[in-house]
Formats: structure tokens, sequence, C-alpha cells
């Protein structure tokens, strides 16, 4: 069976999950991230970036986020969650995204890519830079630059403030077989 929850304004699908038996994996992440985007678009989710994903019993949760213009806006995720027997979509959870997501006036980057490569430690392997949206403690987003780095084989996301080049937050990414996940 399937059980939803249904939001009163708008009647947006907020969360469902379809509680059905999983058989055995028979296909790929990459196929499941697919079939998650797709569902995504039919649901009227446009625009939606995976960001990351973590497996368990034979199903793949992944976190998709939206883009405005080149800044991906972590606030505003939805979670899909994809049988790995058929590539079904069996779940998902957009209440962050009906929560948060509004058109926002981002300001602009006061700061470039090279001045964050030049100022962080020379000793990271910059992997890539992206353009995001963080969620704050006081309930108010920072735009940042994310770098994704490594470090003596250890990979770490830092977050430098778009508008002063402050390090925000650094998280520190463990893969393990089941997915990606930061401390």
């Amino acid at each position: 069976g399937i059980v939803m929850d249904i939001s009163e304004i708008g009647g947006h699908v907020v969360w469902f999950l379809n509680i059905r038996s999983i058989g055995q994996e028979r296909i790929g992440i990459e196929e499941a991230v697919k079939n998650g985007k797709n569902f995504l678009e039919m649901a009227g989710y446009s625009n939606m970036e995976p960001t990351g994903s973590l497996r368990e019993s034979n199903t793949v949760t992944i976190t998709f986020v939206p883009k405005s213009g080149d800044v991906l806006l972590y606030p505003d995720f939805v979670k899909v969650e994809v049988a790995l027997d058929n590539g079904q979509v069996v779940g998902m959870d957009a209440a962050g995204y009906l929560t948060l997501h509004t058109k926002r006036q981002l300001s602009e980057f006061k700061i470039t890519q090279e001045y964050v490569r030049k100022k962080i430690n020379k000793n990271l392997e910059v992997k890539r830079i992206r353009k995001v949206l963080i969620p704050d403690m006081n309930t108010k987003e920072i735009l940042c630059f994310e770098i994704d780095a490594k470090l003596n084989n250890e990979r770490f996301f830092i977050y430098v403030n778009a508008e002063n080049g402050n390090e925000e937050r650094i998280l520190k990414v463990v893969e393990t077989d089941k997915g990606t996940m930061t401390m």
C-alpha cells in the first residue's frame, strides 16, 4: 500500500511511501538517479540536481536540490527513494522544498573562484568548486562557494562565504559502501 501526506494549501504531496517488499538489486545507482530525476520532473520539480545518496536494503535515497542560475539551493531539498529491483520510485519527501522554496533574490558573489583557490590551504587538492546557498544555524541562508577537496586522502567540503571570504563550515566526507555522508 501507499501512505502519503498532502499539504492543505495547494494540495502538494509532502511525502509518500510505497510499502512493498523489494526484491534483489538489479539496477545500478546511475539508473536509479535518472529514474528519480525523471519522476521529479513529471511531478513538476524541474531543474533538480542530485547531491547525495544513501543505500539501504535494496533501495537508494537520493537528495535532489533545485538550481537558481548556477547556484545550488541546499535548503530546498527533495529526497527520493528508488527501489533497486526495478527502478521504481517508492518514496519521496518534499517537506524541505515545500517549506522553503521561494523565488529568491540572490545577491552577487563578491569574491571569485580564483580568490577562493588562492586563499585556501595549498595542500588541498581541489576537485570541484560550486556556487551554493546553505542553511545557517540562525535560520538565515548564506551564499557560498562549496569546495570539494582532498587532504591526505581525506575528503572535505569547505564552504566559503561569497560576500566576505570567511570559512563558514567544513564538513568531512565519509564514503561508505552505503553512500556518501558528511559529518
